[in-house]
């Protein structure tokens, strides 16, 4: 009979201390929909009757009085948690919120009657209620995307179902833990997947487990002092006073166990500080070093997705799960985080409804802006899917945030060193090659105007020129030829200062492409044009234009076939000159593309690489 009612006792006692920390929970949620009221006021009513059938059971088992006040309100509670549990269900499955009405109509007349002591229709009811609201929740399970979603309504049924099923096996104390399997379920699914975007922290699930654990102890105890004391009346304290001191030897492991899961958290930061930050200290490519802290961050914390990005360029990025994201809501996401300069950010938990929908559109429910100073060095998108939030986690990678963005920082320092030390190396080169070439180029030079006058010379005479003149052209032409190569070189080696002045760039263009024009006429190729008039620069050096331009629109017509077209373009954009040279040719082969603004490189069995 003491193990019955310690049970039944233990049972309602738990129940409604689960029941009212759930109360707590959504009465504390933000943003809370009309679901999460309906729940509330569900939990409320069940917590309201285990709570008076503990207190009563309490007080029948010590004084052998009970209170009227506490009965009346145990049976408000029990009338009216079958009308705000059936009401919920039909909001969960989405259907006419009219058909809750007849439930709360009902709810009165279930208190009068077991007010009455007539305890068989409500029994009837409740168990219709119940029945009803399994099957609306297996009906919303059906139509939610999300698998905790569906197996939580599933177990949530099953667990209402399981009230009557108790009732019809018999047993107080079976009824009593039946009514508290509902919010047990809740618990479980709360914890795991946080579901209703509630969150159970595990620190609290400790002391749930150790308070239960201990209370069943503690029965356990009571139980076998009483046996005890049926046949040794005098060793009942002894035998209370050996189980008790009994615990303490289950307390060594426990401690030790509570003693790893506090440290768990810290071990795990003190383990990504060090080793994860030390090993991307190595990986001297940006690009690089995002993809490794981005993969590190998902396997150490169990996420989802991971999107580790710069701001600045959003194609620079390391990911983590199939994490791509759109550039343009990653830029804007940016501006935002600039203007909120937040350190954390959960798309349910923040109050802008535009940086709320585009963590949604970008598939993510955390933002963390990795801040240096005052500067944005980056940003780091979580998914925690099946999860909602972080827990625990949430400081850690908020202190984290400063050692990824201290290492981005360093990295993007690294890499403008190397870059300035390889741009230092190839001036030196380029400067060497440049005296090598003015030396080469001086000692050509006179030769080929010796050749070149020869060459006229005796084209100029009549015997000579009818055996040889195409033979003598040939040579002047490769001598101009040579003498344009040398030229370069020439230029090359000793740029000119240039010559700044106000430029007419549309009438410069229109004549340069006039002139090709007629040249091309022949090779049956159109220059075709499209320059805005009256594009004037105020400090120009035509000369440098027109060789660069010129230079373009030969390597287009030597890459266009015949009867193809080059286009000349010039236009103004946002207070900037833009000109486009376009050909129908076959384009530039990508693994030579980063090549062509090298001095000296070319693909042409004539050029030079200079033009």
């Amino acid at each position: 009979m003491l193990i019955a009612g310690s049970m039944r006792f233990l049972a309602l006692a738990l129940g409604a201390s689960f029941s009212i920390y759930f109360v707590v929970l959504l009465a504390r949620k933000p943003k809370a929909r009309l679901a999460d009221r309906l729940l509330l006021a569900s939990l409320a009513a069940l917590a309201v009757w285990q709570a008076t059938s503990a207190i009563q059971l309490f007080q029948s088992a010590n004084v052998s009085r009970e209170e009227p006040a506490l009965y009346l309100a145990g049976l408000v509670g029990l009338a009216a948690a079958p009308s705000f549990l059936l009401h919920l269900s039909i909001v969960w499955a989405k259907a006419r919120g009219y058909l809750a009405l007849p439930g709360y109509l009902v709810a009165p007349a279930m208190f009068w009657l077991l007010a009455s002591g007539r305890d068989r229709p409500y029994q009837v009811w409740l168990c219709v209620s119940l029945a009803a609201a399994a099957v609306l929740c297996v009906t919303a399970a059906r139509h939610s995307e999300a698998r905790h979603e569906r197996r939580f309504l599933g177990v949530l049924a099953a667990a209402l179902l399981a009230i009557p099923v108790s009732g019809a096996l018999g047993g107080s104390a079976l009824v009593a833990a039946a009514a508290a399997m509902p919010a047990a379920a809740l618990g479980h699914f709360v914890y795991r997947y946080n579901v209703l975007n509630l969150i159970i922290s595990k620190r609290v699930v400790f002391a749930i487990v150790l308070g239960m654990v201990f209370a069943v102890y503690l029965t356990i105890v009571n139980a076998v002092v009483e046996n005890t004391g049926r046949e040794y009346a005098a060793s009942e304290d002894l035998t209370r006073l050996i189980l008790i001191f009994a615990a303490g030897l289950v307390w060594l492991p426990l401690y030790g166990w509570m003693t790893r899961f506090f440290s768990k958290r810290t071990q795990l930061y003190a383990d990504f500080s060090k080793r994860v930050i030390e090993e991307a200290a190595r990986i001297l490519s940006l690009g690089e070093r995002l993809q490794f802290l981005a993969k590190e961050l998902g396997t150490s914390f169990s996420l989802h997705k991971v999107l580790l990005v710069i701001p600045e360029e959003p194609s620079l990025r390391g990911e983590f799960g199939a994490a791509a994201a759109d550039s343009a809501a990653v830029e804007r996401t940016a501006e935002l985080a600039r203007a909120g300069r937040a350190d954390m950010i959960h798309r349910d938990r923040t109050d802008d409804a535009e940086l709320s929908s585009l963590l949604a559109q970008l598939g993510f429910n955390y933002l963390f802006p990795l801040w240096y100073e005052d500067r944005l060095t980056g940003l780091l998108f979580l998914d925690t899917s099946p999860h909602v939030f972080l827990e625990e986690n949430e400081p850690i990678l908020a202190g984290l945030g400063g050692q990824i963005s201290h290492s981005i920082i360093t990295c993007r320092a690294v890499e403008e060193k190397i870059g300035l030390e390889r741009a230092l190396a190839t001036q030196e080169h380029l400067a060497s090659l440049g005296k090598v070439a003015a030396t080469i180029a001086h000692e050509i030079k006179n030769p080929l105007s010796s050749i070149k006058t020869l060459a006229q010379l005796m084209k100029e005479d009549p015997e000579v020129s009818d055996r040889y003149s195409r033979d003598l052209g040939y040579m002047i032409g490769e001598t101009d030829r040579l003498n344009r190569s040398v030229q370069q070189l020439l230029s090359f080696s000793r740029p000119l200062p240039e010559q700044r002045e106000e430029l007419d760039l549309s009438d410069l263009l229109e004549t340069m492409a006039q002139f090709l024009s007629r040249q091309c006429e022949r090779d049956d190729i159109h220059i075709r044009t499209s320059i805005a008039p009256r594009i004037r620069l105020k400090q120009a050096s035509p000369e440098a234009i027109k060789q660069i331009v010129l230079n373009l629109l030969l390597n287009a017509v030597q890459a266009t076939g015949a009867g193809g077209e080059v286009c000349l373009e010039a236009r103004t954009e946002d207070g900037q000159v833009l000109i486009t040279v376009s050909d129908c040719g076959p384009g530039i082969p990508d693994e030579i593309r980063q090549k062509i603004f090298e001095p000296f490189f070319t693909t042409k069995q004539k050029g030079t690489g200079l033009g």
